[in-house]
């Protein structure tokens, strides 16, 4: 039985998700996403999911699974995901790996350690230290914790600061002891990581469309819309998109400054992204000039890296 999955990375709007698409046209497959917003329920447009028709056209896993109040870490995901990989190779088809989302796809990858369950009271204690003080607060109590970890984290990275003050008031121990002995979970497949990557001008004129677009879609609508079901003040609207289109919600500044503040946001998030993904060397690259016009020869050009 084949037992590769291909992996695709890349910095948004670089065509990912199309190529992954049209990849079923080569061969059996289905899609996994790696994308840490798309798993969010009613998070639709700032995020870029793949359409409903483009989900029955090949089936896509890792998308709509939770709500956006709720709790879900990278390790939660790889468990889920590999799981999801798992059943693919098993009913003869090759998975599709593909996202932004670098940790994700490291965690999917290369494993983490098991996370140990938290209790409720611990996270809403965290979280409410976090809304009232900052993530600065938080992360200087972490590095006196765990300094080891805290040298990895940016401080204003609320997400791994919460993760790891949780793992070390749950368990006693912190989390950079737990990594360190941890070991990734035997799979027996095989991983092709391929990297989608254009010049910068081709990306931002990508960028600036994409954007674009959202707003022409609703995204201002659908930001009002989760602002009605309650999650207003979750960390999830902080995230690219949303938190732009809320201080223009809150009267901060303009429409047209949203959409200029979103751009220029997406730009540098597509900046990390890339730094990202080029320190892996296992990564192999495929360059793109016009994603539209060369979707079968970068199909091709992947079944060849991969060795279908």
């Amino acid at each position: 039985m084949n037992s590769s999955v291909i992996v695709l990375v890349g910095p948004t709007c670089v065509g990912k998700s199309k190529i992954a698409a049209s990849l079923s046209a080569f061969f059996p497959s289905e899609i996994i996403s790696a994308d840490s917003m798309q798993v969010y329920k009613y998070m639709n447009i700032g995020t870029a999911k793949p359409s409903r028709k483009e989900r029955r056209a090949v089936p896509h896993h890792m998308i709509d699974i939770i709500y956006p109040d709720q709790y879900f870490s990278a390790g939660e995901y790889a468990k889920m995901a590999r799981d999801k990989i798992n059943r693919i190779i098993d009913s003869g088809k090759t998975p599709i790996l593909v996202g932004g989302s670098g940790l994700y796809i490291r965690a999917v990858i290369d494993g983490l350690f098991s996370e140990p369950m938290v209790k409720e009271t611990i996270k809403k204690r965290l979280r409410t230290q976090l809304a009232e003080k900052g993530s600065h607060y938080m992360y200087g109590k972490l590095k006196k914790i765990d300094s080891i970890a805290a040298a990895r984290i940016h401080t204003n990275d609320w997400r791994r600061i919460i993760r790891a003050l949780e793992v070390f008031l749950s368990t006693g121990a912190t989390i950079s002891s737990l990594q360190s002995k941890a070991r990734a979970e035997s799979m027996d497949c095989q991983y092709h990581i391929i990297g989608l990557r254009t010049e910068r001008k081709n990306l931002y004129r990508r960028i600036e469309s994409r954007v674009d677009s959202m707003f022409k879609k609703g995204l201002a609508r659908e930001v009002r819309q989760l602002i009605k079901r309650g999650y207003k003040d979750l960390l999830p609207m902080q995230s690219l998109g949303y938190k732009e289109v809320l201080g223009y919600i809150n009267g901060h500044y303009s429409l047209d400054e949203a959409k200029a503040l979103l751009k220029r946001n997406t730009r540098h998030f597509a900046k990390r992204q890339m730094t990202w993904f080029n320190k892996d060397s296992r990564t192999k690259w495929i360059e793109i000039s016009d994603i539209d016009e060369e979707i079968d020869l970068v199909c091709h050009r992947i079944l060849k890296l991969a060795g279908l």
